[in-house]
């Protein structure tokens, strides 16, 4: 039973080693490449906790908005994440273009969310356009 725990451990973690998502990439603390995280403030699992609000978080990182296209269109697709476990949903720049049929990018924004720190979390992908 003690052999099957450790196979287990070692498993679990080196999936964490090697994952990529919106959550937590733990693959830069060990050198094992750079962080795939779409915003830079939260490539790191601790990010939530310098943020502010481990027991609830909210923060919306704003884009530059582009000139000469309009925003009258809005976008967004979600992304989420239980116990660091489960994952569904599609944050992906495409998937909130098509969600409100755009053509045209006029600003990028994103929304992350947790509750207890990674307990719940979730990653909205926000576009304006035309």
């Amino acid at each position: 039973m003690k052999k099957y725990a450790f196979i287990m451990a070692i498993v679990s973690l080196s999936l964490l080693l090697v994952a990529n998502c919106t959550g937590a990439n733990l693959r830069p603390y060990v050198g094992i490449g750079s962080s795939t995280h779409p915003v830079q403030q939260y490539e790191y699992p601790y990010a939530i906790g310098n943020k502010g609000g481990l027991v609830y978080h909210n923060y919306l990182v704003e884009g530059r908005p582009s000139e000469g296209v309009g925003n009258s269109k809005t976008g967004e697709a979600c992304s989420y994440s239980v116990l660091w476990m489960v994952s569904f949903g599609d944050s992906s720049i495409i998937a909130a273009k098509s969600q409100a049929n755009i053509q045209k990018i006029s600003n990028l924004s994103h929304e992350i969310s947790g509750i207890l720190g990674y307990i719940f979390h979730s990653h909205c992908t926000i576009i304006k356009g035309e």
